[in-house]
């Protein structure tokens, strides 16, 4: 980011052109920018000529995507805080003293995480685990 300030950006997906958002927080508040192709032209050139309502119209589809997009990446990001925070709760003794886990944590935190099979991880743990003389 410049000045220390975190920005966070992608490419806009599922349009017909090469299209990536910024999202950066200027004064207290978030601001989202588009980059995008311009039919080889200056964007202010494109937009004051006779075919600017198309323009316009090709415009809002990309800025509704690239909202779109962020918004999912937002939900993914406070999902994931969501889990580790609780993965927090359970693991830190300060935690615990101060304010125990809830069956609604232990719930949620269910719900936010996902199991993998040690067995198709890899062969040799199968081995392991399933070998009695082990």
């Amino acid at each position: 980011g410049v000045k220390r300030d975190k920005v966070l950006m992608g490419s806009v997906e599922g349009i017909d052109t090469h299209a990536y958002f910024f999202l950066m927080q200027a004064s207290g508040a978030y601001e989202l920018f588009i980059l995008c192709n311009a039919v080889d032209k200056p964007l202010d050139v494109v937009v004051s000529t006779k075919d600017s309502a198309l323009i316009e119209i090709r415009s809002d589809k990309i800025l509704n995507t690239a909202k779109a997009m962020l918004c999912h990446t937002l939900e993914i990001a406070a999902m994931h805080i969501r889990r580790d925070s609780l993965w927090q709760q359970f693991l830190q003794p300060q935690y615990l003293a101060e304010a125990p886990p809830t069956v609604c944590d232990l719930h949620a935190l269910c719900k936010l995480s996902s199991l993998v099979s040690m067995f198709g991880s890899d062969q040799r743990l199968s081995t392991f685990l399933i070998d009695k003389e082990n």
